[in-house]
């Protein structure tokens, strides 16, 4: 659960895997420690941990094949190579058997989530939190799915939970969107408390203050976008009341390309109350195409309160009653 020690995880799980070759466990939290790793180590891509996530989940099959953290693993590993329908089938099931650890319920709620199924995406986080409320994680992806659902002050204190857990995102999300439908004050609050556990000096610091003199001068936005780091900066355009910088790097991005997962730094703001132009932008529809959700769509239902439409830019998502 410590995401910042996963180097250290991994070094002792290759080291329990040589001393005893059949021990399971081992075996799928080394799979999953691999398969997590791009995510939170900047200079790691899925193709540099897949090889290794793939080795240690063929044993992990072997010598536990119905366990559900390792189901889970195979359920993200679907995700990334854009078989939604069979990740969510995978992801479902672990979630099922898992009795005892809430990572595969979070990761299934994650995946509802991301693909606009946001009640159940609470009801599945809610679990997720019940099951272990002292890993921030749990109530992070939650008040992110709160604040999709408009549940704005329940999304608030769970951002807060998680992040006196260590669990940043989802503070950083709630002012991203509160900057994004022009509530500037609490966004800026809410901004600084997500910024301060890190940098003391909030938007006066040198990483920040750069962010800060865009948010405060529109003419200069496009410019402070050139020299972001994507994709871990992409959310920040909501803030900025830019959309359609988001939009451009969403449409010029080959999401066929299995090492490309900029989504996952996208797609769970997609159905935030500030985001209602990404997720009905022709753009967004296509992309999600090419990501595998409107196939998911077509046979599982789309999000409550959306609808695909045509229009004179191409289909889109009508989402006029997706919002509480």
């Amino acid at each position: 659960h410590r995401r910042a020690e996963l180097a250290e995880a991994i070094a002792d799980l290759n080291f329990a895997v040589a001393q005893d070759p059949e021990f399971a466990e081992a075996w799928i939290y080394l799979a999953a420690a691999h398969s997590v790793s791009p995510y939170y180590v900047r200079s790691l891509r899925p193709i540099d941990t897949n090889a290794a996530t793939r080795m240690a989940l063929e044993q992990a099959r072997r010598l536990a094949p119905d366990h559900p953290l390792g189901l889970a693993v195979e359920g993200q590993m679907l995700t990334e190579s854009r078989d939604l329908i069979g990740a969510m089938d995978r992801l479902t099931r672990a979630a099922e058997l898992s009795t005892l650890d809430p990572t595969p319920v979070m990761w299934l709620g994650y995946f509802q989530l991301r693909s606009g199924y946001i009640d159940q995406a609470i009801e599945t986080l809610e679990q997720a939190m019940r099951m272990d409320p002292l890993v921030g994680i749990n109530h992070g992806q939650l008040a992110v799915a709160y604040l999709s659902a408009g549940q704005r002050a329940r999304a608030e204190a769970e951002a807060a939970l998680a992040l006196d857990r260590g669990w940043a995102p989802a503070q950083y999300l709630v002012a991203m969107d509160l900057l994004g439908i022009g509530e500037r004050e609490r966004g800026i609050a809410a901004l600084v408390r997500f910024l301060e556990p890190r940098w003391p000096a909030a938007l006066e610091s040198e990483a920040w203050a750069p962010f800060k003199d865009a948010l405060d001068n529109p003419e200069r936005v496009e410019a402070y976008w050139q020299t972001r780091p994507q994709p871990y900066s992409l959310e920040g355009s909501i803030a900025l009341g830019r959309i359609d910088l988001l939009l451009e790097h969403i449409d010029a991005s080959d999401h066929e390309d299995l090492n490309n997962q900029d989504f996952w730094f996208w797609l769970r703001s997609a159905w935030l109350p500030s985001t209602k132009a990404l997720r009905e932008d022709p753009r967004f529809f296509s992309a999600v195409a090419e990501l595998g959700l409107v196939e998911l769509w077509e046979d599982r239902g789309y999000p409550n309160g959306c609808e695909p439409v045509d229009g004179p830019e191409g289909r889109h998502l009508d989402c006029s009653g997706f919002l509480r």
